[in-house]
């Protein structure tokens, strides 16, 4: 569906990547067919 290694998608939905490849969110949110990556991402600040 989106030609990524299961390691991979497990690695963004579990956030133990520290950086995120567009391409590889692109092809994630063609295949859950969403067009606004908030869909798909929360960014939260670690800062208290």
């Amino acid at each position: 569906m989106t030609d990524l290694r299961e390691a991979t998608i497990s690695e963004i939905a579990n956030d133990t990547r520290s950086t995120y490849n567009k391409k590889h969110l692109l092809k994630i949110m063609e295949a859950l067919k969403v067009s606004d990556l908030n869909d798909i991402l929360e960014v939260r600040s670690t800062k208290q």
